[in-house]
């Protein structure tokens, strides 16, 4: 099993402040080292860019995470894994569940 990262949440406090952020995000990643993919959370290839899906924009960017490196939520701790999960849920469609996650609640 992968370590447990554990870091300051630094990601927004809101679902809509945290979908902008990620779809910023998104936008500042270098295509040469990640290629979008809708079933690959941030999956390190040994040919060819990282594939990552929407929530792999924020642990590339806000998170940070090396591109030859493979993560998914359930790598990270409290709030952040918490928002990362709810951040798929909002990617697929399932808005009640990713207020939920989001919300603990």
């Amino acid at each position: 099993m992968q370590p447990i990262i554990d870091q300051p949440d630094t990601l927004p406090d809101t679902m809509s402040g945290l979908l902008a952020a990620t779809i910023a995000d998104a936008r500042k990643l270098d295509t040469t080292l990640y290629h979008p993919h809708c079933q690959e959370w941030h999956t390190a290839w040994d040919h060819g860019p990282c594939q990552i899906c929407l929530t792999g924009s924020v642990i590339a960017g806000a998170l940070d995470a090396p591109h030859r490196q493979t993560f998914c939520p359930r790598m990270f701790k409290g709030a952040i894994q918490r928002k990362l999960e709810s951040l798929n849920c909002m990617r697929l469609g399932k808005w009640i569940l990713a207020f939920k996650t989001f919300h603990q609640r």
